[in-house]
């Protein structure tokens, strides 16, 4: 029995090592976000400002001040630069004792119906009417809109270039489409959408690409993270120690012959043909 365990200590040593990576339980699959959009409040600078710029408390007493001399106030007392609008006027009344500053800024605006832009790059706490805002921000949008336009006919005259990138391991077809339809989805409609031409050659298995420079690095990129091996698990066995019973469990009857022209013979039974083997390379040949 010793004997027996020491052998197949020794074949556990010399046999296939198993990867701890494999015992890890499956993490959660990850999701990877291509954009976002953000939507400004501009009703509530706590959800403009950032952790940076420290909130402190303060005491505020008011009594019929205008309006942009209490904001020049409180620009002062945060230490902010405030901007304020021309069409911002009237009178405000408030005592606030010991509140954060942020708080404080916003029920001063509230009280009057304001609403405010923080702008962080120029450190500038823009205050307006909520109607003048929007309509700032529209314009800004249209503005940005006109330049994309501007930028995507420029591009529609930038010159093509064509790659040839092999797939290894996925379906040819299957790559080509689904990276025709990433493209579509990450470019914005324009003229250079139509610029991009992707030929399959099943015959060598790659992908020939025409298209603007960017969109090749893009198109490149994409392929990389498509085109993997897909995993395999290698199983080996050994046998370890066979009983009397053993050709009845495995299936089959096993039996060699050694001669002394060095030349192996073996013979396997029990399932359709009886292959064997010739000289030592191991080369197998039906009998």
């Amino acid at each position: 029995m010793k004997k027996s365990e020491q052998v197949v200590q020794e074949t556990l040593e010399i046999g296939p090592v198993i990867s701890q990576s494999a015992q890890v339980e499956k993490s959660e699959k990850k999701r990877i976000f291509v954009s976002r959009e953000e939507v400004i409040d501009y009703t509530s600078i706590n959800k403009q400002i950032g952790i940076q710029d420290g909130i402190f408390n303060v005491t505020i007493n008011l009594d019929a001040v205008d309006i942009r001399v209490a904001m020049r106030m409180m620009a002062e007392i945060v230490d902010k630069n405030i901007l304020i609008g021309d069409e911002v006027s009237g009178f405000v009344s408030m005592q606030l004792i010991d509140v954060p500053w942020n708080k404080a800024l916003d029920a001063l605006l509230k009280t009057k119906g304001l609403a405010m832009h923080v702008d962080h790059e120029a450190n500038i706490i823009r205050v307006h009417k909520g109607e003048t805002l929007i309509s700032q921000e529209e314009f800004e949008r249209d503005r940005i809109e006109r330049m994309k336009q501007n930028l995507s006919i420029k591009r529609g005259v930038e010159p093509l270039e064509t790659e040839i990138i092999r797939i290894h391991y996925a379906d040819l077809q299957t790559v080509r489409s689904q990276v025709l339809e990433m493209m579509q989805d990450f470019s914005s409609s324009g003229p250079e959408n139509s610029r991009i031409k992707i030929t399959a050659d099943d015959r060598q298995k790659n992908l020939i690409i025409k298209a603007p420079r960017k969109e090749l690095d893009q198109i490149a990129g994409l392929v990389d993270k498509i085109d993997v091996r897909t995993k395999q698990v290698l199983i080996e066995a050994f046998i370890v120690e066979a009983g009397k019973d053993f050709d009845m469990r495995l299936g089959a009857e096993l039996g060699y012959h050694r001669q002394q022209s060095n030349e192996i013979s073996g013979v396997l039974s029990g399932i359709g043909g009886a292959p064997t083997l010739i000289n030592d390379t191991g080369q197998i040949v039906n009998a």
